[in-house]
């Protein structure tokens, strides 16, 4: 996989050639730090097959044009007019605080097919360095008729407008005829892309009209107004009468600022001449899922494309335009090409067809057309089409090509795409073993959660385990003959040995010890004999304490479905009312369904009082990707207390959790593998935020902040 991680990628700013400039001026400006990840970077092009950048600030520009026949910086060679819109495009960037060494993806239109070869050799001159944005072309007429090529782009900046879209433009001192390229600036946050919509007219005035106001109305639906609209795309005909899209287009913003539009010809009928699709800003409370695909209750829902596709706080992934094989393939339609093109692009960009978020296809064949149609439901969710706008154009770019795919997507969250890599599991133990509830005693290199342990060339001896275990079954492997303890009890251990022991024999609760001259490859056990405190049916036996002060629209909500409780938003937790427990084994299975998602176990808590316990945290994050980095309070750390020793569980994934507490002493695994062994050593304080408490207390499940989605189930436990 070639993917370089560009973490903290640096944006520069710098003064460029212009054609009338006879020196090079150098401009030192404050750097950008970016999170941006690059996939299959080309040098030959100047491009990345795709771009993956962080949840944060972004501009959307205008479709930049060249200057204008009659300008004094007129050319008509194309060479030179690349070189203009990428300087124009560059300055209309710094007006956002960003720039061309800042740009993810960038649309170029032009007018000819040959014009693209120009274009890539520019782009590699001007991206060399690691900096190579995600590309699409297309050729169609431009509102200027004697521009040559064209370019709006995606970028990131270091200005924040706040909780609104600001827009920025060129001034006419700057350039006079380019006073209507302008820039939007949008939070980090939600955003909003809208599938294509039209009306009928034989009058492109009044079919413009008729869609924006059918647009609007998307945006009620959605809690949004055009101020939130980031960038509109039209795709009309004839693209001679482009003012008149332009007027209607002004005429729908009035006094408020219109935000970067770009125009692309294409072939419709005579009353559907136009068709309009926009991106927006959803706000900076970000709940829910990563996407949402949303139908409005006046339109019919899709399988192949969602009339709405809603990113709710992810990364996203841009991708280069797609196109088939230039040579002929017979045996594989282009279509097909193309989506086993992108399904390999969003693989090594950590996603996959149930991410996508936004498609644009451009066709210039009727076959081809009838052949996406067709093969559209092979590939996607019905309940997960992208928002999507279909365009039939004169020439898609590429000889012999009838179709190319512009892609927008996310980062999927699941075991085998995430950015950290597959779940884990403890030492010796398959994913069975761990959701079967075995947990590990021994990790394969460390004494961790022993005393008076050694390990040598991955082999354990001696000593005993800090925590104690009451019923349960116990697996081990020995290199050597010697005896293993539990409790008052002895068992000879000979190679693979195994047992059970049940609650109320004299062996438990005890901790287990090793003879001297046993030598453990693998040990682990599982509870048995667990008391269920969910069923599985309902909540029934569960309460919701909420924070005084709260708002309803800010306390979460808590549904039962399929034997699984699902917390969505918060602050609150929800309290089991069967009992309060001291010392303990407790086990639940517990599921993250966003991105570093947050939330928690509270136990020995004070019952009705708002999460003061101690917290087993539920957070699967880690530094710079690195799992045996993990960030702060990471899955199975204690919060405030003890962090995690690795994160080994994975958002989208279920994974098992197991907390055991005696007098002071604390663990948890997370998968089987053990994360925390902790004794609190604090003075004894009935609310464990403040000391150390052992006597019994409440059970509490805990959805910590907005942004939480997390399920639990599997919810069992054994009192000592």
């Amino acid at each position: 996989m070639t993917v370089i991680r560009g973490t903290l990628i640096q944006c520069r700013f710098a003064v460029r050639l212009t054609l009338r400039a006879s020196l090079l001026l150098l401009l030192v400006a404050p750097a950008l730090q970016a999170d941006l990840h690059y996939v299959e970077p080309d040098s030959k092009t100047g491009t990345s097959a795709a771009v993956i950048v962080g949840d944060q600030p972004l501009v959307h520009t205008t479709q930049v044009l060249p200057p204008a026949f009659g300008s004094p910086e007129f050319e008509a060679d194309s060479n030179k007019q690349v070189r203009q819109v990428l300087d124009r495009l560059d300055r209309l960037l710094r007006t956002a605080a960003s720039g061309l060494d800042c740009t993810v993806k960038l649309n170029i239109y032009v007018a000819e097919r040959r014009i693209i070869a120009q274009v890539q050799n520019e782009l590699a001159r001007q991206f060399s360095d690691e900096h190579k944005p995600a590309v699409a072309f297309i050729v169609t007429p431009l509102p200027n008729s004697d521009a040559l090529v064209a370019i709006d782009a995606v970028a990131t900046t270091k200005s924040d407008s706040g909780r609104a879209v600001r827009i920025s433009r060129l001034s006419k001192n700057q350039e006079a005829d380019a006073a209507d390229h302008v820039v939007s600036i949008v939070p980090a946050g939600s955003r909003i892309y809208v599938s294509g919509q039209a009306t009928q007219s034989e009058s492109l005035a009044e079919a413009t009209r008729g869609t924006l106001e059918q647009l609007h109305e998307t945006l009620k639906f959605l809690g949004r107004r055009p101020d939130d609209i980031l960038q509109v795309k039209c795709f009309l005909q004839p693209m001679a009468q482009a003012d008149v899209v332009q007027a209607e287009i002004q005429r729908f913003f009035g006094t408020r600022p219109v935000p970067p539009v770009s125009l692309v010809e294409w072939q419709s009928s005579a009353t559907v001449p136009i068709e309009i699709e926009l991106v927006a800003f959803g706000g900076s409370n970000r709940t829910g899922p990563v996407v949402e695909y949303l139908t409005p209750p006046d339109m019919k829902a899709s399988p192949v494309f969602s009339r709405v596709a809603r990113i709710n706080h992810s990364k996203s992934i841009y991708v280069s335009g797609l196109y088939p094989a230039e040579e002929s393939n017979e045996t594989i339609p282009e279509v097909e090409q193309l989506f086993n093109s992108l399904q390999r692009i969003l693989k090594k960009s950590n996603s996959d067809l149930r991410h996508l978020v936004k498609a644009t296809y451009y066709v210039s064949a009727d076959h081809t057309s009838k052949s996406l149609n067709e093969l559209r439901p092979k590939y996607y969710d019905p309940a997960r089409p992208p928002a999507a706008s279909k365009a039939k154009v004169a020439d898609v770019g590429q000889r012999g090509a009838g179709i190319t795919l512009d892609m927008i997507a996310v980062p999927a969250v699941g075991p085998e795409l995430s950015e950290y890599g597959p779940a884990e599991f403890g030492h010796g133990l398959s994913k069975e073993d761990a959701a079967a509830g075995w947990i590990s005693l021994f990790d394969g290199q460390t004494t961790h959660g022993w005393t008076g342990a050694s390990v040598k060339d991955g082999l354990l001896s001696g000593g005993r385990t800090n925590s104690q275990f009451q019923a349960f079954e116990v697996r081990a492997k020995s290199k050597t003959r010697d005896l293993l303890r539990i409790g008052k009890v002895f068992f000879p251990v000979d190679g693979d040995f195994t047992a059970k022991i049940e609650a109320g024999s004299k062996a438990a609760p005890q901790a287990i010890s090793l003879g001297s001259k046993l030598q453990i490859e693998q040990l682990a056990v599982r509870p048995i004999q667990m008391k269920p405190i969910y069923d599985g049916s309902d909540i029934s036996a569960w309460k919701a304490i909420n924070r005084e002060g709260i708002p309803d629209e800010r306390r979460p909500k808590w549904s039962v479905s399929e034997g699984v409780i699902r917390a969505v938003g918060g602050p609150g937790c929800l309290e089991y009312q069967g009992g309060e427990f001291g010392d303990f084994v407790l086990q639940l299975d517990v599921r993250t369904r966003v991105r570093h998602a947050n939330g928690g176990v509270f136990f020995r808590a004070i019952r009705g009082d708002f999460m003061n316990g101690y917290e087993a945290q539920l957070f699967n994050r880690s530094e710079n990707g690195d799992p045996s980095r993990p960030a702060q309070w990471s899955t199975g750390g204690i919060d405030d207390r003890q962090n995690a020793r690795r994160m080994v569980s994975r958002d989208g994934e279920f994974f098992r959790m197991t907390i055991i507490a005696n007098g002071p002493h604390i663990a948890t695994w997370v998968n089987g593998h053990q994360q925390v062994d902790w004794t609190d050593t604090r003075e004894l304080d009935d609310n464990a935020r403040k000391g150390r408490r052992e006597k019994p207390g409440a059970i509490q499940l805990q959805a910590h902040d907005p942004d939480t989605d997390v399920e639990f189930r599997r919810i069992s436990i054994g009192a000592f």
